[in-house]
This record gives C-alpha cells, structure tokens and sequence, in this order.
C-alpha cells in the first residue's frame, strides 16, 4: 500500500476490521470485507484498474482448519476482477 500511495495511487484497502490498518493518506479508502466473499471482493474490485492481495490468516491454525484459505480467496477475487474487467 505504502508504495503504491507513495507512487501517487489511489488505493482501497479491504480488511476485516479497516479500523486496525494504522496508515492514512488522502489517497487511501479503507473498507470493511472479507477476502473469502464474493460479494465483498466484487465491491472492492469495481472501478479499480489492479488488484494487489496481501491477504493473511490471522493464526497459524486458521490455515490447519481452512487449508485453501489463499487460494479460495483468491479465486473470489479473480472472479470480481473477471467480472469488472480488472
């Protein structure tokens, strides 16, 4: 984020709680989702020219329980982008 708002991007920032993510710029829209519904990367995605995933789980044992967590989510985001011609 901080590279892409330092090269004078506009940037939105999907997280769960946007609340948490410490950095602020005029150019950044923080907004509340999550990375494994679709409905949510569809809203994030619309009207952006590139999508760059920095998604993590939040433990260790998340990826014990969810083994595809990166890959799920991606594919939700590959689709909305699909969807919006990202």
């Amino acid at each position: 984020m901080k590279s892409a708002l330092a090269r004078g991007h506009t940037v939105t920032a999907l997280a769960r709680t946007p609340a948490k993510l410490e950095l602020t710029d005029a150019r950044l829209t923080k907004v509340a989702g999550d990375f494994h519904d679709a409905a949510s990367m569809r809203a994030a995605v619309a009207g952006h020219d590139a999508v760059i995933i920095c998604a993590s789980s939040t433990s260790l044992s998340g990826f014990k329980l969810k083994p595809d967590y990166f890959s799920s989510g991606t594919k939700r985001c590959i689709d909305a982008m699909k969807e919006h011609g990202v």
